[in-house]
């Protein structure tokens, strides 16, 4: 079977999900969540993309994501994850596999489109009454006026 390729546009912004490993929720404690959050941060350093929302839920990530450099988007959430994995493994001293190989995305086309998928992703951990994936989502940085992740997001205009 041939392996897909995925569709790539330049300068596009993307409404991303990735999954852990058969949806073990590793992502149960702050320490795990501000792991993710830090390799994010270097990767968004040194790969050049813009943050406009996300959430960690329990085994799963959302994240809106425009690629601005030379990096695609599948070689910028490859090196998310992988980093992630290698400190994950380092720190929980495992050998368990992390993510799901693939991820699912799709192309955001517009304003209107954009700002649905950024309701969808701070609607989903109340849906679930989720206090942590809350804590770690944009919602409190769009809703609350927190700037504990200013860094990590550019704001949706």
């Amino acid at each position: 079977m041939a392996k897909l390729k995925r569709y790539y546009e330049e300068g596009a912004v993307y409404f991303v999900t990735t999954t852990t490993h058969n949806r073990t929720p590793i992502f149960n404690d702050e320490e795990t969540c501000n792991m993710l959050i830090e390799v994010i941060l270097q990767k968004k350093e040194s790969l050049d993309f813009d943050v406009y929302g996300f959430v960690i839920m329990p085994d799963h990530v959302h994240v809106m994501i425009q690629p601005q450099g030379t990096k695609n988007l599948s070689e910028i959430i490859g090196q998310i994850k992988g980093l992630f994995s290698k400190q994950y493994k380092e720190r929980k001293n495992t050998t368990q596999q992390i993510w799901q190989k693939r991820f699912y995305d799709y192309g955001i086309r517009n304003l209107k489109s954009a700002k649905q998928s950024l309701d969808y992703i701070h609607k989903n951990p109340l849906e679930e009454g989720l206090k942590l994936a809350l804590k770690y989502s944009s919602y409190s940085y769009y809703y609350q006026g927190d700037e504990s992740f200013k860094r990590l997001l550019t704001p949706l205009t």
